[in-house]
């Protein structure tokens, strides 16, 4: 066992919601390689798993909302984690110990579903349509009109990174790639918790399609919304906002896009009380009540 070394902390809350979580732990069902995380005289520590290699040793502070990271040590020689020898090398290299425990906290502690869901109340829920910011909104969970990368972009999707901070980028890095470059494909979605001045308790990044005018569009612009509906009742959540996915620089057409998005949340039943389309402008916000009119008429 090295050294134990004090790595330098990159700033982040955590809120009250996962404090919560983190204090619970994690004990691995199976006898593998995996993360043990408990709470020990106000300490956070992290194993990996039935081995009992300590890896870090996390302690908090009070902040505004929840806790702050105000210290970390690095006391473990294993392979695929900081060491007191690699750790002390350069500052880039100290830092990046605690991007390592930001992943193991964001993908392997509060990214597991909760797994007792409630069941389906049999109703649809309250559908709520606002011209707003999508980054004010105080649902458990927002949803990001993403591109195959989820490192940002322009629109929704810049505007959304530039609310949570760096926290979100390094949280997106740490999912992994189905192929080179995409970490979720088209129609599809991944999620990471809510950072910075967001009031969510959860991002779902979904990925809808180019606009190109052909059988896969509507296809694709579906699977996206339902796979973002789907995880947030997988994550617990009650309340959902969802902007136009693919309605900005994908270039889908709005009424067509409005008519989609309404009919996936009549589709089924959904563990959910509220899911709000927060459109950015007028037009939007028109085209969208145009679909819930003609779905009602």
């Amino acid at each position: 066992m090295q050294r134990p070394v004090r790595a330098p902390v990159i700033p982040r809350v955590f809120g009250h919601d996962a404090m919560e979580r983190l204090r619970a732990g994690l004990v691995p069902e199976e006898m593998e390689d995996k993360w043990f995380v408990v709470f020990v005289d106000d300490e956070l520590r992290l194993h990996r798993s039935w081995t009992g290699l300590h890896v870090f040793t996390v302690r908090f502070e009070p902040a505004p909302w929840g806790e702050r990271v105000a210290e970390l040590i690095v006391e473990s020689a294993e392979d695929d984690a900081p060491t007191a020898s690699s750790t002390s090398s350069t500052d880039d290299t100290l830092e990046s110990a605690c991007e390592r425990l930001y992943w193991v906290l964001d993908v392997v502690v509060l990214g597991r579903p909760l797994r007792d869901l409630p069941p389906a109340r049999g109703r649809t829920p309250e559908l709520v349509l606002e011209r707003t910011d999508i980054t004010t909104v105080t649902d458990d969970v927002i949803v990001n009109a993403a591109n195959e990368s989820l490192l940002g972009g322009g629109g929704v999707d810049g505007a959304i990174h530039r609310a949570a901070g760096r926290e979100l980028l390094l949280s997106c890095k740490s999912l992994p790639e189905v192929r080179p470059k995409v970490r979720c494909p088209t129609g599809e979605a991944r999620i990471t918790p809510a950072f910075g001045r967001l009031h969510a308790r959860w991002i779902v990044h979904a990925v809808g399609p180019r606009y190109r005018g052909d059988g896969q569009d509507a296809r694709l612009l579906a699977s996206a919304i339902r796979a973002s509906l789907t995880l947030a009742e997988q994550y617990g959540a009650r309340s959902v906002a969802l902007p136009a996915i693919s309605c900005g620089v994908f270039a889908y057409p709005l009424d067509a896009a409005a008519k989609i998005a309404v009919g996936v949340v009549h589709e089924r039943p959904w563990r959910l009380d509220t899911v709000r389309f927060a459109l950015f402008d007028a037009a939007t916000l028109a085209a969208w009540q145009r679909a819930v009119t003609a779905r009602a008429g």
